[in-house]
């Protein structure tokens, strides 16, 4: 019974994992929104790879969820 707690917690970990990311991503679309007129050039590509990152972790995330 030890095993399958131990599974339940970890699933559970990347459960929230899963969420904080997504909820950052969408957090970051929503700064752009509003502020889009006043960031600059290098804001934009800083925010846009940082996206990106938030994207591949969603992405990590749910595949391992999946496998789990």
């Amino acid at each position: 019974m030890g095993q399958l707690d131990k599974q339940k917690e970890w699933v559970g970990f990347w459960k929230i994992a899963f969420f904080f990311l997504l909820g950052s991503e969408f957090t970051l679309i929503g700064f752009i929104f509003n502020n889009f007129d006043k960031l600059t050039e290098v804001k934009l590509v800083l925010i846009t790879m940082g996206l990106l990152i938030l994207s591949f972790g969603v992405i990590i995330s749910a595949v391992y969820l999946k496998k789990k």
